[in-house]
């Protein structure tokens, strides 16, 4: 059936424990598990329009969190805690359209998979190269990681550069 071409499956798990086996608040391990799961829809593929894309995310999280009972870090030593130890929500629900050089996305984005964010850390490895303190400490309720925000946001492409701006309420 056709009103299926352009429709996919997102899904994604990961499961991390970490120990701190000296110093800090106190000796001990903790296992943190994640999962994201959603659903794409291309419009072009589909049929409709060049360029658009529907998203719509739910993230599940399971876990205690290290920096609090154990390590004691401001930054964190990891990515998938959350701030507390059982959530389960709507993650990511937004429009993205495409026009030429330039790309506007519309819905509950969340900011830090697009700002502040070091491309060359990777999955599991330097947590501290997630959002900076200095953002999320001093800008109460900015929307990060695990709690996305209604927001608005567009970039500009020219060759290997882009240009991002957004605003969240």
């Amino acid at each position: 059936m056709n009103s299926w071409k352009g429709l996919s499956l997102v899904m994604q798990g990961r499961i991390e424990s970490v120990s701190n086996l000296n110093g800090g608040i106190a000796p001990g391990t903790t296992a943190t598990g994640l999962w994201l799961g959603g659903l794409a829809l291309h419009t072009s593929e589909a049929g409709w329009w060049q360029g658009g894309l529907f998203v719509i995310e739910g993230l599940a999280a399971d876990g205690s969190n290290p920096d609090s009972l154990y390590v004691g870090d401001l930054q964190g030593v990891s990515n998938l805690t959350t701030p507390y130890p059982h959530m389960a929500h709507l993650y990511k629900a937004f429009y993205r359209q495409r026009l030429g050089r330039y790309t506007v996305r519309l819905g509950l984005i969340n900011p830090n998979d697009y700002f502040n964010d070091t491309g060359v850390a990777s999955d599991l490895f330097n947590a501290s190269y997630g959002i900076y303190p200095t953002i999320t400490v001093n800008i109460p309720y900015t929307p990060t990681y695990p709690c996305s925000s209604l927001g608005a946001m567009v970039s500009a492409t020219w060759g290997n550069t882009t240009i991002l701006t957004g605003n969240t309420v």
